[in-house]
């Protein structure tokens, strides 16, 4: 009897610990980043997830890239900080921390990326770089 509870509870712990693949978020990163540099802001907004867009203003989030873009320039690299999780019915919600350096200074980003099978869809964007802020 204490053999199976031991199974069992070793079972459970595994389900509780299941992982989550973040090559489809991290791609998506890349992919923000090449349509970033490609000044594709229209497709990166229409892309995102309905509930990002019910949310943020297009022309809000256009001017946002538009200044990300004209300030800092082309991505020249990326290194992930630290990533989270939230493990949903449905989906998953995968956020991604980078420190990027772009052609005019550094940034942190953060990226909500909403899995749901083979989609992913942006549902966060944050941008931090002392270039953006206000002189």
């Amino acid at each position: 009897m204490r053999k199976l509870f031991i199974i069992l509870a070793a079972l459970l712990v595994a389900a509780c610990a299941q992982d989550v693949d973040r090559k489809p978020a991290e791609s998506a990163v890349t992919q923000f980043h090449q349509r970033l540099d490609a000044a594709q802001f229209d497709t990166i907004y229409n892309d995102a997830a309905p509930s990002f867009r019910n949310a943020v203003r297009k022309d809000t989030f256009i001017a946002l890239l538009t200044s990300v873009h004209g300030k800092l320039g082309g991505v020249k690299s990326t290194t992930e900080k630290r990533w989270t999780s939230k493990i949903g019915d449905t989906s998953v919600m995968l956020t991604l921390n980078y420190a990027t350096t772009f052609a005019g200074g550094a940034a942190d980003e953060r990226f909500i990326w909403r899995l749901e099978g083979d989609s992913v869809q942006l549902a966060g964007y944050d941008v931090a770089s002392k270039a953006l802020e206000h002189t």
